[in-house]
């Protein structure tokens, strides 16, 4: 009984480092959100995700973004999540194309970490990294796995889902990636989420959904970057009740 619960202590502990650390790689501040701008949420869930997102500072005209979702909960998610943040930003400052840079985390995470049979547990991650230009209105942007960014046209407030390019980082070193390029109209944003967010569940059993994060986006499409991530996180809120996340939240709407 007694090494039983020495056991669950050291995990206890364990986990609690982990949750330090992986909130650690989150940003503390965004120095690109603002009015018109862009808005960031990270809302933890009640047992360690593998959720993150960051930025890089490419030059004076453009900054990289990236957000991504490590497969499963604890330590081992904390630990794929860390290991990303760092591989993007590293190839993010020496490649100018998002597809490549992908290409890039992919294969040095394969070589770096091995396969998920080698090791007893799943070492996939999503990833959607962007190269930004606010003077133009302009997004260059490749997709690994990870639910497709969100459209939102000023004129009638219609939501899009742009294009996905290729499967989750992980599985094979040899995968590569295409790219799109994306400009805004004035009054158009997009809407970045982690799937936490369209798999939260309701106090019924029932889904948040990608059905109803639309209709909510389309009927506040007039608000701000920082107005419409409130309204969604509200509207997240009133729909799980008290009922706690179970899987992380991550939420970014850039403007235009």
């Amino acid at each position: 009984m007694t090494s039983a619960r020495s056991r669950r202590a050291q995990l206890d502990a364990d986990l609690a480092v982990a949750r330090i650390f992986q909130q650690s790689l989150i940003p503390k501040e965004c120095r690109r959100c603002g009015p018109g701008g862009m808005a960031a949420k990270y809302l933890p869930a009640q047992f360690i995700g593998g959720d993150f997102y960051n930025f890089v500072e490419l030059d004076e005209r453009r900054f990289g973004l990236f957000i991504g979702d490590a497969f499963g909960h604890g330590i081992a998610a904390a630990m794929i999540m860390a290991m990303a943040t760092t591989l993007v930003k590293n190839f993010a400052v020496s490649w100018r194309s998002p597809a490549e840079v992908l290409r890039k985390v992919n294969k040095s995470f394969c070589e770096t970490v091995g396969r998920s049979d080698d090791v007893g547990f799943s070492l996939f991650f999503s990833l959607f990294y962007a190269i930004v230009e606010p003077g133009a209105r302009t997004l260059r942007y490749a997709n690994a796995g990870h639910p497709p960014p969100l459209l939102v046209k000023a004129k009638g407030g219609a939501v899009e889902e742009l294009s996905a390019h290729g499967t989750v980082l992980g599985i094979s070193c040899e995968e590569s990636y295409g790219e799109s390029r994306v400009r805004l109209q004035a009054g158009e944003k997009i809407a970045l989420y982690t799937d936490g967010l369209i798999e939260a569940f309701g106090p019924k059993g029932d889904l948040f959904g990608l059905e109803r994060l639309k209709r909510i986006i389309q009927a506040h499409s007039d608000q701000s970057a920082e107005e419409l991530l409130q309204t969604i996180q509200r509207e997240l809120m009133a729909f799980t009740g008290k009922k706690a996340l179970r899987d992380d939240v991550t939420l970014l709407v850039i403007g235009s």
